[in-house]
């Protein structure tokens, strides 16, 4: 059944704030029903994500902020810097303002540097209504987000996110910050945990820190005898032995998974823009069919270097305007699935 450009973007926002509200509440946020998941979350990718999509829902907004004045300290703002460039996240200027916020509230430099390094221009509505109308402004706007150019209402948080909850599996990698400090063997240890033997590059790439910082911490790692070396010829591979760490990080059973977060939500925040900006082009069917095939040409790699080969359609087996709906299908169902732990 044939679905316009309108539909297809309100069933994904759905979809996409309803896992942005299962994840930030297995971490802590008030105001939803509280949930559980088994991915392993990382909370740097998340804050990317949802400095765009929480632009379209005010109050998961208020309650990440309300969360990283609570847990922010497990917040690892280097990494955050590097994953914004990186991967080309248009939230920059968002995140600096939420950098501004906790530099003011929390009494701490660490969100200093970030604090400074984005700002929209020229200004623009923070908020935005389901069907992409900005919300108004009842009075002055909030000094902090207007200082990068955000418009919105003061804000007022409520105070009731709390700590992460460490015995959620979802929770591994804070869990792994607040007993070892926040550095790249947390990610090394959370990435390795299913037993898989991988190469410091490739765990570089999932992880989403400098080939160096890995390859140095995970050759260190490796002395302590826990973290094992797999030889292929020159090619070194490192594992744990889930079994020793179970108990300790998985004491409810299975490891849980990891997924290279960072790509995937960039593809998926370039979609849900993209789809914004072509909403006029429903007009012509064509058209917004070619334009979905390059959209999906330009995403396409980052889906599959988040682990999800084999889950998109060829875009070269469809014709003309028959390819719109299979591209609505393929990404609808790409985002339904990240729901289903």
């Amino acid at each position: 059944m044939k679905i316009s450009l309108k539909e297809y973007r309100a069933r994904l926002l759905d979809t996409m704030l309803t896992f942005l509200w299962r994840h930030w509440s297995n971490m802590g946020v008030a105001g939803h029903t509280e949930t559980r998941v088994s991915w392993i979350i990382d909370p740097e990718a998340l804050l990317a994500f949802s400095a765009t999509l929480g632009r379209w829902d005010a109050r998961l907004f208020d309650e990440i902020l309300d969360w990283l004045t609570v847990n922010g300290r497990f917040i690892n703002i280097q990494r955050l810097r590097r994953m914004l460039d990186q991967y080309d996240y248009s939230g920059g200027p968002v995140i600096s303002a939420m950098a501004r916020l906790l530099r003011n509230r929390t009494a701490t430099q660490k969100w200093r540097r970030l604090a400074e390094a984005h700002h929209a221009d020229p200004a623009t509505p923070l908020f935005y209504s389901r069907d992409g109308i900005p919300l108004p402004l009842l009075g002055e706007p909030d000094e902090t987000f207007a200082s990068c150019c955000l418009l919105r209402n003061p804000l007022g948080l409520r105070g009731l996110s709390r700590r992460f909850p460490p015995e959620s599996p979802g929770n591994l990698v804070l869990k792994l910050r607040a007993l070892f400090g926040i550095q790249a063997r947390c990610e090394i240890i959370a990435c390795l945990l299913d037993g898989q033997a991988l190469h410091p590059p490739e765990v570089a790439r999932r992880t989403g820190y400098f080939h160096k910082t890995i390859q140095d911490a995970m050759v260190e790692m490796a002395h302590s005898g826990v973290l094992r070396i797999q030889k292929s010829g020159k090619i070194k591979r490192y594992w744990l032995e889930p079994e020793s760490w179970r108990p300790l990080l998985a004491p409810n059973g299975a490891s849980p998974l990891w997924i290279c977060w960072p790509p995937l939500f960039s593809a998926l925040e370039k979609i849900w823009l993209k789809t914004g900006d072509i909403e006029d082009l429903e007009e012509d069917p064509l058209l917004l069919s070619s334009e979905l095939r390059r959209l999906m040409q330009d995403v396409r790699p980052d889906i599959e270097t988040a682990g999800f080969h084999g889950v998109l359609s060829d875009e070269k087996r469809y014709q003309g305007e028959e390819y719109t709906n299979v591209f609505f299908k393929d990404i609808e169902g790409l985002s339904k699935g990240l729901n289903r732990d």
